[in-house]
């Protein structure tokens, strides 16, 4: 899973096309990262983390 910001979404899913056939999770977080507080920073972090656990939930096809 890739955790990225919302403004590089859109390069994420385009970089992951070109370098790979396999589709790649990705855990949107709001930007900027840089000069917020560490509550802020916090809260972003908990939201990644819930799709981060989300995904780690699912069981693997091992097929």
């Amino acid at each position: 899973m890739t955790i990225c910001t919302a403004s590089f979404l859109p390069l994420a899913k385009l970089q992951f096309e070109a370098l790979t056939s396999t589709p790649l999770p990705i855990a949107p977080i709001p930007h900027p990262l840089g000069g917020i507080t560490e509550e802020d920073l916090s809260v972003r972090i908990e939201a990644a983390w819930k799709s981060l656990n989300a995904w780690l939930e699912v069981p693997a096809d091992v097929s």
